[in-house]
């Protein structure tokens, strides 16, 4: 179970970089440049969630919660 766990954080981690990635692409170069619009994108996706406020507020707990580790 630790190894999955371990696993699981690995990816997370990978992902968080390259989003961070992703968006100082995007600020630096503009949209379309080499990636997708990824500010434009996670917009939506918190635009999406506002929608639904208890699930918003969780999902900001869940990623504030992944960020501060």
């Amino acid at each position: 179970m630790d190894r999955v766990k371990g696993y699981l954080r690995d990816i997370t981690d990978l992902a968080i970089g390259l989003i961070a990635l992703g968006v100082a692409v995007n600020i630096a170069f503009g949209a379309g440049a080499f990636v997708p619009d990824v500010i434009g994108n996670i917009t939506s996706i918190i635009s999406a969630l506002a929608a639904e406020q208890l699930v918003g507020l969780v999902t900001l707990v869940i990623l504030a919660s992944l960020l501060s580790k």
